[in-house]
């Protein structure tokens, strides 16, 4: 099997990648108000952030349904909402509607988002660690492609983005979840929910949720014997029971061999847990630690 990205995925652990087709949303906010009313929205503190910090979180509906999943950056005069795989519109809506007195402003910004991954930092660009290597986000224009041409960091594309997201157990709206789906089922309480931050909208599911102790579902990723990449839609079961299908899927450099992200029911989702699909075996496992890479074989 040939993976012609597999040079350019070495590039993100030493020189560093960047990629402008994955598509991220930009929304800014500004007002003296800006930090206190998106506490109110969203499922993590970023009350506790600094300027230059940056968190993940997602913001859920009053039922507690994922409305959109972004990296929220605080810059001194502004945040910055880095939206995946997100048309701004819906969130601009959906805020609007509980902006009263507050002193805020909500402004789309048309300039398409620059994602690099790895290398050395960049200036002026919001840091994280969606992809759990360095990585970071900036407006994109003449001036950065130029800066990151000179640093020498190569470009990437779509098969390797779904190789870094995959690999790092990264859903995408869309793709591995749809409208309906609560911020637990996504596998990323660690990074996206702070459970001691007091009232937001949602909080009540997502609590309740939490003393419950499980969801009925959940995103999980799935390793394949062989060589042989799955199609998406492939039904995973265990016994009998169908108890789930992949939404996305690649080669791993990282675990040597073919990988895929799965909405898999409770009591099928531990990592160990043994699945069968048509013409294979399956299992459940933890996204591995990025390190050396390495090709098929």
């Amino acid at each position: 099997m040939q993976f012609p990205w597999l040079e350019t995925y070495q590039a993100c652990l030493t020189t560093g990648v960047y990629f402008v087709t994955p598509p991220v949303g930009r929304l800014v906010v500004t007002g003296n108000d800006r930090v206190a009313f998106l506490q109110n929205f969203c499922t993590n503190d970023i009350q506790k952030l600094s300027p230059g910090e940056s968190c993940e979180a997602f913001f859920t509906s009053v039922q507690g349904h994922v409305l959109a999943h972004a990296v929220v950056g605080l810059e001194s005069e502004r945040i910055v909402l880095h939206l995946l795989g997100s048309d701004p519109g819906p969130l601009v809506s959906h805020l609007d509607r509980y902006l009263i007195r507050e002193a805020v402003t909500l402004q789309t910004e048309q300039k398409p988002t620059c994602w690099i991954v790895g290398g050395s930092p960049f200036p002026g660009a919001c840091r994280t660690d969606l992809l759990g290597i360095p990585a970071s986000f900036v407006a994109l224009d003449d001036s950065v492609e130029g800066a990151l041409c000179e640093a020498r960091f190569q470009p990437g594309g779509d098969a390797l983005w779904n190789t870094l997201r995959v690999e790092a157990g990264l859903p995408f709206p869309g793709v591995d979840y749809g409208e309906r789906a609560l911020p637990q089922e996504l596998s990323r309480d660690a990074q996206t929910i702070c459970f001691t931050k007091g009232c937001y909208l949602g909080q009540e599911t997502i609590a309740r949720i939490d003393a419950l102790g499980h969801v009925n579902k959940q995103l999980v990723q799935v390793k394949f014997k062989g060589d042989q990449v799955p199609e998406l839609g492939l039904e995973l079961w265990a016994g009998e029971k169908q108890v789930g299908a992949i939404t996305s899927a690649t080669w791993s450099p990282a675990l040597r061999a073919p990988v895929g992200l799965a909405m898999v029911r409770r009591g099928c989702n531990e990592p160990g847990t043994q699945l069968r699909v048509d013409g294979g075996e399956a299992e459940v496992v933890s996204p591995p630690e990025i390190g050396l890479p390495h090709g098929p074989g």
